[in-house]
Formats: structure tokens, C-alpha cells, sequence
């Protein structure tokens, strides 16, 4: 969803709970215990929480990838689940 379509990238809301800022990056991550290697997910963080999101992800092992917001070059690892989730 988020990384083929420019205009919902320009509206991209940050992933944290409670956080209405628009996103700046796009963190790829996947849960091991529960997801096929090929099954990634995506959130969307702004400035102010993308270390707070990274570090969430990290600690847990989770996190694959933090990438910029750029409708020129971003593209999905995994185009079934490019959704941004919120961080619970």
C-alpha cells in the first residue's frame, strides 16, 4: 500500500500510537516466530519516534530495514504486506 503509491507516501502518517505526524521513514521488519521469511511488514515513523520504533524492533529482533520516504525510490520488500501498522 504504502510503498507503490507517491501520493499516500507524501501522507504517510507516523506508525506510533497517539502520533499524527507525517512520516519521514519506513522500517521493514518481520517476527520470526510467527512470519515466513518472505512475509515483511512495514511502519512508518516520524522524526520524532523512528528511534523509538527502530529500538522497539531491534530489541525484539525484529527489525530488517529503515529507509527514507522517497515516492523516487521506494519499493516494498514484500508487496502483499507494505501496510503501516501501529506500534501497541
Amino acid at each position: 500500500m504504502l510503498a507503490n503509491n507517491a501520493s499516500l507516501l507524501r501522507d504517510a502518517k507516523c506508525s506510533r500510537a497517539g502520533c499524527s505526524s507525517s512520516a519521514e521513514q519506513l522500517l521493514d521488519w518481520r517476527n520470526p516466530k510467527v512470519h515466513a521469511i518472505d512475509r515483511v511488514k512495514t511502519w512508518a515513523a516520524c522524526a520524532a519516534h523512528t528511534a523509538f520504533l527502530s529500538e522497539y524492533l531491534s530489541v525484539r529482533e525484529f527489525l530488517i530495514a529503515t529507509r527514507p520516504i522517497d515516492a523516487q525510490q521506494v519499493a516494498p520488500i514484500d508487496s502483499r504486506d507494505s501496510r503501516s501498522e501501529e506500534a501497541r
